[in-house]
């Protein structure tokens, strides 16, 4: 597995739904083919798998289970992320200057 970048967090965020009826209800909606090929592009470079049908109903089901769980495989391995430092609140002590002789 390569990993997931920021494109692909957004595009998984937007069709999150796809996967929450998968797990949920066990079945999903035909998805259309904007979505299909966004999912699939995503599917391709994080995971770098390229062999599946995507003629076969079940087979896109797999596909979206695969990638989902692999995202939060992949983002359960990530580094907490840093809280933004403040650069307005920061407060420096000037240091003392030298007097040249």
């Amino acid at each position: 597995m390569k990993g997931f970048t920021q494109e692909h967090e957004e595009v998984l965020a937007k069709h999150a739904s796809l996967y929450e009826s998968l797990t949920t209800a066990g079945f999903m909606r035909n998805i259309e083919q904007p979505i299909f090929i966004e999912l699939q592009k995503v599917y391709h470079e994080a995971l770098y798998v390229q062999h599946f049908s995507s003629w076969c109903p079940s087979c896109i089901a797999d596909m979206v289970s695969q990638l989902y769980r692999s995202y939060h495989a992949w983002k359960d391995k990530q580094p907490p992320a840093s809280e933004p430092i403040d650069l307005e609140k920061k407060t420096t002590t000037p240091s003392p200057l030298k007097k040249r002789n």
